[in-house]
């Protein structure tokens, strides 16, 4: 998120009520750029305790002495704190920053600012708010232009959000899908240790890795396991044609290979007697199983098929073994001694990687929660991650996305119909019918709309 995103989005908290997150995402961009003059406003409304508000306005007045805004908000709260107190703020920063010489110029001099402390904002009473000059819901002015008038300190409350995003059966919360034990599927009430809904009967429970991303371990294992097909491929091909010449085979060796799988050939019959006693066919079809499986072998660990790491155990140890009694049985042939101590050393290697491979496949269970995903950060990873939701039927996290997304872009139309269909599923069709006003008022000629319009209905005489 860059800093003007975290702005928006900073302001949009601080009207939805949300000081925590409206105070933590403008003091990160403050900590950015220290010359954002409304970010610094919006803090001193944000801060929890007099000296980080006087700071902010001061850092204010450093950046622009004449503000309109910032010198009656710091003289109403001169009012509000003790007078010494007050007149002691106002004045250490200037006197630690610049000397006699310079106390004249009018110029603001960057050493003054410096960032507000970071503490956690807590439940702000009235009497620690200053006046709020809450921005229009898509306005980007800055906060110089707001009035200047200074009443009754006013706390932003959940009826002052945008109808679609304010919940149509309690007005005690900005968000009716704050717990995160609700049900993903029908965002209703269920307890942390259901293993299934016990409305929409759906399970609560999904299996997950414990691993998420391929170890080293095993990314080795699979080209390991492609090497070994390339390499007993390339190496049988050699082996049965030096054999077939060797035993008399005269013809293309090609145009053999039918009579491996019970078809007939047009070469003459003692060439294919040949070519069956150089190449039997239990060491033909044992070439291609070794190398289906060993390509099949990669595919198991690649995708992490259950129980796969076994048999990639089971299949290193059976390699050794062959490669033994092989290495017996040819030991007359160099060539084939060779070729047999390489597989050898390969399935050695292959019994290390399966030792070490085993927490890539182990899993574990856990209950699925009503919560934004970690990495959906901007309005278009939350509408991702919504969208996605919705193909699963998890309506409940679907609406929880969507709402997030339209709080940072209101009039994305893409946005408002899904949301209207997540609203419909959940059965809140009154904040499905302001939604699809919405959307008539952006886009009146949308396809969707009607569609949308006669789901709402016909959801509403099934509910009864």
């Amino acid at each position: 998120m860059d800093i003007e995103q975290a702005y928006q989005a900073g302001l949009l908290a601080a009207q939805a009520g949300a000081r925590q997150d409206a105070f933590t995402l403008l003091n990160t961009v403050v900590q950015a750029d220290e010359t954002r003059i409304e970010a610094w406003l919006w803090l001193s409304q944000l801060a929890d305790n007099m000296d980080d508000k006087f700071l902010c306005l001061e850092n204010v007045l450093t950046l622009e002495p004449e503000h309109p805004v910032a010198q009656p908000l710091k003289k109403w709260l001169q009012n509000q704190a003790n007078p010494s107190l007050a007149a002691d703020t106002a004045s250490h920063d200037v006197d630690d920053a610049i000397d006699d010489s310079t106390a004249t110029t009018k110029k603001p001099s960057r050493n003054l600012i410096r960032p507000i402390k970071v503490t956690k904002p807590s439940e702000a009473s009235s009497d620690d708010l200053l006046p709020v000059f809450p921005e229009p819901f898509e306005q980007t002015a800055p906060l110089e232009q707001a009035p200047t008038e200074l009443n009754e300190p006013e706390i932003i409350t959940p009826q002052s959000l945008p109808p679609i995003l304010v919940d149509d059966e309690s007005s005690s919360s900005t968000d009716f899908l704050d717990d995160e034990w609700l049900c993903p599927y029908c965002a209703k009430e269920t307890a942390e240790e259901d293993n299934s809904c016990p409305h929409c009967r759906k399970s609560l429970l999904v299996i997950t890795r414990t691993r998420e991303e391929r170890s080293p371990w095993l990314i080795r294992g699979i080209w390991l396991q492609l090497g070994l097909a390339f390499y007993v491929f390339t190496l049988g091909f050699i082996y049965m044609g030096i054999s077939a010449r060797m035993g008399g085979v005269q013809v293309d060796l090609f145009d053999l290979l039918p009579i491996y799988v019970g078809l007939s050939t047009e070469q003459p019959p003692e060439q294919v007697e040949l070519m069956l006693e150089s190449i039997p066919l239990t060491m033909f079809w044992s070439y291609w199983v070794f190398i289906t499986f060993s390509i099949l072998m990669s595919a198991l660990l690649f995708f992490r098929i259950n129980m796969a790491n076994l048999i990639y155990l089971m299949y290193a140890g059976s390699i050794i073994l062959c490669t033994l009694l092989a290495t017996i049985l040819f030991s007359t042939s160099h060539y084939v001694l060779i070729a047999l101590m390489l597989i050898f050393v390969i399935g050695v290697i292959q019994l290390v990687i399966g030792m070490h491979i085993a927490p890539d496949f182990s899993t574990k269970t856990t209950r699925l929660k009503t919560e934004i995903d970690q990495d959906a950060k901007g309005h278009t990873s939350l509408f991702i991650s919504g969208r996605d939701y919705s193909r699963k039927g998890m309506w409940g996290v679907t609406v929880l996305h969507l709402r997030r997304a339209v709080m940072r872009r209101p009039n994305e139309v893409s946005y408002l119909l899904l949301l209207t269909k997540g609203y419909i599923k959940l059965n809140h069709f009154n904040m499905a019918e302001d939604t699809l006003n919405h959307v008539a008022q952006l886009k009146p000629d949308s396809t969707e709309l009607q569609s949308l319009r006669e789901m709402l209905v016909a959801s509403r005489l099934k509910s009864g």
